[in-house]
């Protein structure tokens, strides 16, 4: 009974000590994927100050598929004239409304606007969540959780008003 009694108390420690490690190491890439995350906006940002939006790269192995890639859109007084500045596959300067049916944008730009606007001030971080569409025909068969991290700063243009842009980048959802 003994032998049981310690056997029993091995598995069931042997097991904890897993499941935190396990856990220690879900915190750890959640970090890693956030630090990551900031340190491309950090950089696109800088560049965008310095260079205008045609002056901003996207991060090496950048994937449209993944979300692995920058976007920098305007945040104007109405969300409906939204311009898009970065992206790689939407030229620079198109609206919102210029864009054709999308369901990502109908899901993602309402809530990372929103999420930029609520009492958050110039420069600090914000995370958006919103329903993102996997599928492959973008029917919307396939919609996933997807979660972006976003920071705001002033732009100022030489001989016109300084507007406010918003950049962003989604990080890995399962690893949050």
């Amino acid at each position: 009974m003994k032998n049981n009694f310690f056997s029993l108390f091995f598995v069931a420690a042997t097991g904890i000590l897993a499941l935190s490690t396990t856990v220690a190491g879900d915190s750890t890439m959640a970090a890693f994927e956030m630090l990551r995350a900031s340190k491309v906006l950090e950089t696109a940002i800088a560049q965008y100050k310095r260079f205008g939006a045609s002056g901003v790269e996207q991060p090496m192995c950048s994937d449209v598929a993944t979300g692995f890639y920058v976007f920098c859109i305007t945040i104007p007084e109405d969300p409906q004239d939204l311009v898009f500045m970065v992206h790689p596959t939407i030229p620079s300067g198109t609206a919102l409304r210029d864009i054709p049916d999308s369901v990502n944008a109908q899901n993602a730009l309402p809530i990372i606007y929103d999420s930029v606007n609520e009492c958050t001030a110039i420069g600090e971080l914000i995370l958006a969540t919103y329903q993102w569409d996997n599928s492959a025909g973008g029917d919307g068969s396939d919609e996933v959780l997807k979660t972006s991290l976003l920071q705001e700063f002033t732009y100022n243009r030489f001989f016109r008003a300084s507007e406010t842009i918003a950049c962003g980048i989604q990080v890995n959802e399962e690893d949050i």
